[in-house]
């Protein structure tokens, strides 16, 4: 019974999930995405709307509410901490004078980066993903090809390799946070997590 209630609580929320993500509206902005610890809310553009936000688990539990129906006029910016959080995908619930729309975003284990790193990010999509990944670096260097490593979140290797196309190839990985590490011949390190979700 509880596996089936588990069941249908997360097909509820994926549900709720995909179609408030077909409803995005711009003037919400939540940065960044996968999240170690904390992320950042951004709501521009209000003018007197009656604002509903809150963060909810896989339960249907509201775990922070930022606003229940206030009237905001302006920009407003919150910075929501996860850090006591299970890594897990959750749902943004916004709501504009009755006009539900929403976000996913996913809490990932942190993961040691070297502080030479951490100015080196990575683009990658689809993030999450199933079957590969495309990577696109913050500049273009004078490399034909790149070294890579895919980290899991218990700081293991799952993946190494050499190429010249900027897509691989991780079908075989099994569901859970992954980190993708870049190293370039001048000795920078760029990085970027990404969930594996199948």
């Amino acid at each position: 019974m509880k596996n089936i209630k588990t069941l249908f609580c997360s097909l509820l929320l994926a549900l709720v999930c995909q179609i408030a993500t077909a409803q995005q509206d711009d003037s919400l902005k939540i940065y960044p995405n996968p999240f170690p610890d904390s992320c950042t809310f951004e709501i521009t553009n209000l003018t007197n709307d009656t604002v509903t936000l809150e963060v909810i688990n896989r339960w249907g539990e509201v775990i922070k509410n930022f606003h229940t129906r206030d009237v905001l006029d302006g920009d407003y910016t919150y910075t929501f901490h996860g850090d006591t959080l299970p890594p897990a995908v959750y749902y943004v619930s916004y709501n504009v004078n009755g006009e539900q729309k929403g976000q996913t975003i996913i809490k990932v284990n942190p993961t040691n980066i070297g502080e030479n790193e951490k100015n080196h990010l990575i683009t990658i999509v689809p993030n999450p993903t199933k079957d590969y990944i495309y990577f696109e670096l913050p500049y273009q260097g004078s490399e034909k090809s790149y070294e890579y490593q895919i980290i899991s979140s218990n700081g293991k290797v799952v993946a190494k390799g050499k190429q010249i196309a900027k897509r691989i190839d991780i079908h075989y990985l099994p569901k859970g946070n992954y980190l993708l590490r870049i190293n370039q011949s001048n000795s920078e390190k760029f990085t970027c997590r990404f969930v594996v979700d199948k």
